[in-house]
């Protein structure tokens, strides 16, 4: 089910249980997403969700955070992302900064959402200087 029609379903859940402030909280998010579009892919809706975290982490509310992070990947972690970053820099024969901009393509096509971005680039920057 893409995340967008799980948030639905979830919103309508909570209407019929009264529970005000998840539904509340969930109308924010679907009217996040059909700000930038009627239906949009879980990439984006999982960008959106991000973003809407990260704000709630900075703010320490701690209700949003648990309801938000429903929603989220699961990330990897540090070491099996370096072990998967490391297997993709030699599988395609990446050794040098040029291949940079080539490894984090890769990278992002084989792991979408589940590797930290910012991570990713460090690591991919350690292992090719």
């Amino acid at each position: 089910m893409k995340i967008q029609a799980q948030i639905k379903a979830d919103m309508i859940s909570a209407m019929k249980v009264k529970d005000n402030e998840t539904k509340s909280l969930l109308k924010v998010v679907l009217g996040e997403f059909d700000r930038l579009a009627k239906d949009i892919d879980d990439n984006k809706a999982t960008t959106v969700i991000k973003k809407m975290h990260q704000t709630a982490t900075e703010l320490s509310n701690q209700f949003e955070i648990s309801i938000l992070e429903k929603y989220l990947p699961t990330f990897l972690s540090e070491a099996d992302a370096k072990i998967q970053i490391e297997k993709v820099l030699v599988d395609n024969s990446l050794s040098t900064m040029r291949d940079m901009g080539t490894a984090m393509k890769l990278i992002k096509t084989k792991f979408g959402t589940s590797i930290d971005g910012k991570y990713a680039s460090t690591i991919v920057k350690n292992i090719l200087a």
